[in-house]
């Protein structure tokens, strides 16, 4: 017979801690990503309080993680966590809104622009960004 998985709030609310805490974002900045208080996400961290499914799956979209590794950490779940950062930063795109949304586009266009200007190499192999004329 299977053995039945269990949720445990503290186990769950630490993977959450835990995968934020990676991503480098403030408790506020994922409460207002997935449209809850701070307060509330706060109690879900400290497995104080349980989530609902609207916030599970949320959650799950926001940080890349399965609701399996969520609720039960189960270890082939994380295989879903994001490790494309250009899929990540679109998942973080998708949720901004439409100004917020138009800016970062700009941001990340003016950067790719920059980028693609002529490179040279130095003797000793580093390459630099040519000087504009």
């Amino acid at each position: 017979m299977a053995q039945s998985k269990s949720y445990n709030r503290l186990m769950a609310g630490n993977r959450l801690y835990e995968r934020r805490k990676q991503l480098g974002w403030s408790r506020g900045y994922v409460s207002e990503k997935v449209g809850k208080v701070e307060k509330y996400y706060a109690d879900i961290e400290r497995g104080s309080c349980g989530m609902s499914i609207e916030t599970l799956i949320a959650l799950s979209e926001l940080y890349g993680l399965s609701m399996d590794y969520i609720i039960y950490g189960d270890p082939e779940g994380r295989e879903e966590e994001i490790t494309d950062r250009g899929e990540a930063v679109m998942n973080i795109l998708k949720r901004l809104d439409p100004a917020e949304y138009e800016c970062c586009l700009d941001m990340m266009l003016i950067f790719a622009r920059r980028a693609e200007k002529p490179r040279e190499q130095n003797a000793a192999g580093d390459v630099r960004r040519q000087n504009p004329a």
